[in-house]
């Protein structure tokens, strides 16, 4: 199995909700390091009071005052929410799966099992042109939902182009837009609509996928289907090996683009010379094999079963140690702390019961410095799992099976 980038010996968690921590990561079987800088004494410091009952119902009453939870998680299903100038503003249900790259999302997916108890999954999904208050309110927020939610929640950080097989697997297609909220760039007239072309792909995870790529004949191939949207004219056009789920998504895409001009478009799979002209002309086009679902996610290759990691502040400091890599088991898990799991291409935090407050509230942070400090994309998804709540990841669930 190959082996993930060598740990960094330093992590300081910069953007932690809570005063910043230094985290020290090591291998069970290189020893203690030496000690570095005094460890901050955080029982004199503002987060004593973190995790106690009055710090719940205080977090829980604020939460409470948010307009945008009003009547939250009522039914089993997806609820989403888009980050407006600070604000969490509802995100029309008919756009579910439509995402601007300069925006960013709150999804949040409420199951009910046959016994009527539900489970949360909060998701926060960061376009790749998003502002870096937008992303931080983002992550704010589900957390502020997570506490509405009494704690129960699965919080997941999902990045654009490398979102994890669970979040697409939310929708029935995933669209994205360029522009967003901050660029105005949201309805325009028909007329005077600059045209753009969107790829559509059906992923080996079958979900479907559009993504808005180069108005270019170099970005045609002849495996998937294109929408060519020029305002009044919409073009469907697929390759000759495109799959009938890709030809259906596109015309179904193609057609709801259509109803929201209020008749003043047209849906249309016979291609005429106009629409080569948009896209430079007529010429060669991509052969369907030279096309892979890494081309349009960019996703990087998950490592076997993945490496595990203990996180605990039980010397004082926070400090991350390896426990084992390849065949992991259940019993790894430890209950009186936080573990984390790289697998490659995504990382999990557990929270165990007796993890202290501390350790919980820097999850979310030290997942994302780890990704930084180890030369990893600062991109991947990172899952927030707590001991004793369902986990659904396919991924998690392989792991542990055991």
């Amino acid at each position: 199995m190959s082996s993930t980038a060598p740990l960094a010996m330093l992590l300081v968690l910069a953007a932690s909700p809570v005063p910043c921590l230094s985290v020290r990561m090591e291998s069970e079987a290189a020893g203690h390091l030496s000690a570095g800088d005094e460890p901050l004494k955080w029982q004199d410091s503002n987060i004593a009071n973190i995790g106690s009952d009055e710090d719940k119902a205080q977090r829980k009453a604020a939460a409470q005052k948010e307009p945008a939870w009003k009547g939250v998680a009522q039914h089993p299903g997806l609820q989403a929410w888009r980050i407006e100038k600070f604000k969490v503003v509802s995100w029309p249900k008919e756009r579910y799966g439509e995402f601007y790259s300069g925006d960013s999302y709150i999804v949040l997916q409420t199951a009910e099992d046959k016994e009527g108890a539900k489970s949360f999954n909060i998701f926060f999904w960061l376009g790749k042109d998003s502002s870096t208050d937008e992303r931080g309110t983002a992550a704010y927020k589900t957390v502020e939902l997570d506490d509405l939610l009494d704690g129960k929640a699965v919080q997941n950080r999902e990045v654009q182009g490398k979102e994890s097989s669970e979040f697409r697997s939310l929708f029935k297609k995933v669209a994205y837009l360029k522009g967003g909220v901050e660029s105005g760039f949201n309805v325009a007239s028909p007329e005077t609509y600059k045209a753009r072309l969107l790829h559509v792909r059906r992923l080996k995870d079958k979900t479907i996928k559009a993504k808005e790529v180069t108005l270019s004949r170099s970005s045609l191939n002849l495996g998937d289907s294109f929408i060519l949207d020029a305002g009044t004219t919409i073009y469907v056009w697929s390759g000759p090996k495109a799959s009938g789920f890709e030809k259906h998504a596109a015309g179904m895409m193609a057609e709801d683009f259509e109803s929201k001009r209020q008749r003043e478009a047209r849906t249309t799979h016979k291609i005429d010379d106009t629409f080569w002209e948009m896209l430079g002309g007529k010429g060669d086009i991509t052969a369907a094999a030279d096309f892979t679902d890494e081309d349009l996610l960019d996703v990087e290759i998950n490592l076997g079963d993945g490496v595990l990691y203990r996180m605990s502040d039980e010397s004082g400091s926070l400090k991350i140690t390896e426990v084992g890599r390849g065949e992991l088991k259940k019993s790894m898990l430890n209950s009186d702390d936080v573990m984390m799991l790289d697998v490659g291409a995504e990382v999990f935090v557990w929270i165990g019961h007796g993890a202290s407050s501390r350790e919980r509230r820097a999850a979310m942070t030290t997942g994302e410095e780890y990704l930084k400090m180890n030369g990893k994309s600062p991109d991947l998804p990172i899952h927030i799992y707590k001991e004793g709540l369902a986990v659904k990841n396919p991924i998690w669930a392989e792991i542990f099976a055991n």
